[in-house]
């Protein structure tokens, strides 16, 4: 669900003040700001995305170059979203 029932639960924080820079990415993993919510469900659709690209790429069996053009796309899409979650995850617990 990416926090979304935490965002509608919990009052909304939109940034947090972090020395003299605001951030929208809480340093915590017991808080989420709104816009890390957003931006992880945007995440997840787009990994959501590229997997039903995958999958539709199998079915199609008279196109091969529309085929591989589905899975290549689908494929880098998956991988995008899942380092980017990755790295979100690291910024968040300050492995990075």
């Amino acid at each position: 669900m990416s926090g979304a029932v935490y965002v509608l639960v919990e009052p909304p924080i939109w940034f947090i003040p972090i020395g003299g820079r605001i951030s929208f990415l809480a340093p915590y993993l017991d808080f989420q700001t709104v816009v890390e919510a957003v931006v992880v469900s945007m995440l997840i659709l787009c990994g959501f995305l590229g997997l039903l690209l995958i999958q539709m790429s199998s079915k199609i069996t008279h196109d091969p170059k529309y085929t591989n053009m589905l899975l290549a796309f689908g494929s880098i899409l998956l991988i995008v979203s899942l380092l980017s979650l990755q790295y979100l995850f690291a910024k968040k617990v300050e492995w990075i």
